[in-house]
């Protein structure tokens, strides 16, 4: 398990929406504040970060880090 920061800037309400709901059915990320949340996953960072990208819309900004590596991955705008 990897302790994951994601962060997300978003105009659209709808890509939060999605985010959110995406890392709710993984049951390990708790949302801080809307855009950000911290939890645990079992999977890849990278892999991860595709998945949440896939659901965001092209002026939003996504970050997906790790707090034990140095190991980060962020998508601009697409």
């Amino acid at each position: 398990m990897t302790d994951l920061i994601i962060s997300l800037h978003c105009v659209s309400p709808d890509s939060l929406s999605k985010v959110r709901q995406e890392l709710l059915v993984s049951g390990c990320f708790a949302e801080v504040y809307p855009g950000f949340w911290m939890g645990r996953c079992s999977c890849k960072l990278k892999h991860l970060a595709n998945r949440l990208f896939s659901l965001v819309g092209w002026q939003d900004v996504l970050l997906v880090q790790s707090r034990e590596k140095e190991e980060q991955v962020i998508f601009f705008p697409k």
